[in-house]
């Protein structure tokens, strides 16, 4: 088994997506951590488009932002569900709250 080296976007600008995904890729990385919020199918397929791109594999985050009245079980589904949709090596979900 070959170990895999990803690295977070956490700590970097969102905006900056485009850099980020550039500078993972040209560092050697294999891929890349990121947690794309609940239904934003743009930001979703912009930071695809760009993981294809680069040839990176990506690891979704999954944090609960939750602070409406709806069943936060329900809701973390739903997220968990839109993404697997896009087909992430592995989701990263931290189900507490800090």
């Amino acid at each position: 088994m070959e170990p895999l080296f990803f690295c977070p976007l956490w700590g970097h600008p969102e905006s900056e997506i485009e850099s980020f995904c550039a500078r993972v890729a040209e560092a050697g990385f294999d891929g890349v951590e990121i947690y794309l919020p609940l239904m934003d199918n743009a930001y979703r397929d912009r930071v695809l488009a760009l993981l294809d791109k680069h040839k990176l594999q990506w690891i979704a985050q999954n944090a609960q932002f939750y602070d409406d009245a709806e069943d936060p079980v329900k809701k973390l589904r739903r997220h968990l569900e839109w993404q697997v949709e896009a087909k992430p090596l592995k989701i990263d979900a931290h189900t507490g709250r800090d």
